[in-house]
């Protein structure tokens, strides 16, 4: 294994600059689901990350994160679960035709769809509509909003999920993922 030196990197200062002034896209395009997981930070659990790809040819590439903080920090410091962020969450899961409200009712627990379902979403397109603040005047910082519109379906593709859809999508993830040489895949 050799390892590069800072100068041998220097080539690439172009390729930085150049993605830094790169447009950032705002207003209605379609987007594909590129990722998403469910993810745990020192200071909380439960955070649910789903990863946005920008489909069109002027934004080539451009991501946008969309993260759900499940729960949230009580005024007396215990940890709580934040029903505002719960449902906008299942609001953005039906849009995209999975419904977790179908899960207790069939008999399926959260805990145990929670992981195929974000599996299956990976690779719906949706319509979603980005826009940016201007700069706050005391502290300089920009706030992006980012709100899904309606999905967009491919030739023959159920607007809402079953649950056999979401079992074989998340399947077809895992296969995906599977390490060709016999390992574990890629780890969560």
């Amino acid at each position: 294994m050799s390892t590069a030196t800072l100068d041998q990197l220097a080539d690439l200062d172009d390729d930085f600059e150049k993605a830094a002034t790169m447009p950032e896209p705002t207003g209605e395009f379609t987007w594909e689901v590129h990722d998403a997981t469910l993810r745990n930070s020192e200071k909380t659990k439960h955070i649910i990350k789903i990863v946005f790809r920008c489909c069109s040819e002027e934004h080539p590439e451009f991501k946008q994160e969309k993260e759900y903080w499940l729960y949230k920090k009580a005024d007396n410091g215990e940890r709580v679960r934040d029903d505002d962020v719960i449902r906008r969450f299942k609001k953005d899961m039906v849009t995209l035709g999975v419904d977790p409200d179908k899960w207790l009712p069939a008999g399926r627990k959260w805990n145990e769809m929670l992981i195929p379902a974000l599996k299956a979403i990976i690779g719906l397109k949706v319509k979603a509509k980005r826009s940016k603040s201007d700069p706050n005047k005391d502290t300089g910082r920009v706030f992006v909003n980012f709100y899904l519109g309606k999905r967009v379906l491919a030739d023959g593709e159920a607007a809402d999920l079953s649950f056999a859809d979401v079992e074989a999508r998340a399947a077809a993830v895992d296969e995906a993922n599977k390490d060709p040489f016999g390992g574990d895949g890629i780890p969560e």
